[in-house]
């Protein structure tokens, strides 16, 4: 029998759990994934860019021209790390949570970063402002789609609030 046994009525039922996603502080997330500091060469936990020196602090660009990180170049690099002795793309070896969650789509922004320091303000800005309907990150034809489903229907604002809602956690 896979997974811990639990009594329940009489019986014997399996008990499993399973991490679903992790959340660092920055400089613990370093430590963690055994990979440089975010403000260091190759430090971005999502992209392989290298990064640029600005004002004695490296820094990466906003374009979206990015090579993104996958879970599989995660373990890839990590093993050439563990071969090697030397860091590969900002991974010095293999990550604690690699064997329980995908890196880097399981790891979530901290609250300090992510609401102190607006980034979801500025995730906001990014999905719905239509200065950037043209990206495919914009969110933009659905907040459309659900405004042409209001009319059509005639829901009230609030139920087109509520059901817009429900979309975007779906996605």
């Amino acid at each position: 029998m896979y997974g811990v046994p639990v009594q329940v009525d009489k019986s014997s039922v399996p008990l499993k759990r399973m991490l679903l996603f992790a959340v660092f502080y920055l400089p613990a997330k370093s430590k963690a994934l055994n990979m440089k500091q975010f403000n260091e060469e190759y430090g971005c936990l999502y992209c392989y860019d290298k990064g640029e020196i600005y004002n004695c602090a490296y820094g990466y660009h906003q374009d979206m021209a990015h090579n993104l990180r996958s879970n599989k170049g995660f373990e890839d690099l990590a093993k050439k790390a563990n071969r090697t002795g030397q860091v590969q793309y900002g991974i010095k070896s293999k990550a604690m949570p690699a064997d329980t969650i995908e890196l880097p789509q399981c790891l979530l922004i901290d609250y300090m970063h992510s609401i102190l320091e607006g980034i979801s303000k500025q995730l906001m800005k990014l999905w719905f402002d239509s200065k950037f309907h043209r990206h495919n990150f914009s969110l933009r034809k659905i907040k459309c789609l659900a405004l042409k489903d209001k009319i059509n229907q005639g829901d009230s604002t609030a139920t087109t609030s509520i059901g817009f809602n429900i979309i975007l956690q779906s996605l």
